[in-house]
């Protein structure tokens, strides 16, 4: 029993993938999962072991590690962050 749901499950994927194909959204898919796992997830990697070393929010971890000047960097995503939340 469970494997015909195995095997309906795989139909359905290759009918998805198939018309996904021929629009065009899967070439757009798989460039976005590619720039999620090259980009996205090491710089969330990144600001979560900041904040760790650091110990403060995004505008103070920004002034401790690179200096007082670079305070900016912090608050354009607490910025961001409000803006589109």
């Amino acid at each position: 029993m469970p494997l015909k749901g195995v095997k309906l499950c795989k139909w359905m994927i290759r009918i998805v993938l198939r018309s996904y194909f021929h629009s065009g959204a899967l070439a757009f898919l798989l460039v976005w999962f590619m720039f999620l796992w090259v980009w996205s997830i090491p710089v969330i990697l990144i600001e979560y072991g900041v904040g760790r070393f650091t110990k403060k929010g995004t505008t103070e971890s920004f002034a401790k590690l690179l200096g007082p000047s670079y305070r900016f960097m912090g608050a354009f995503p607490a910025i961001t962050g409000i803006f589109s939340g």
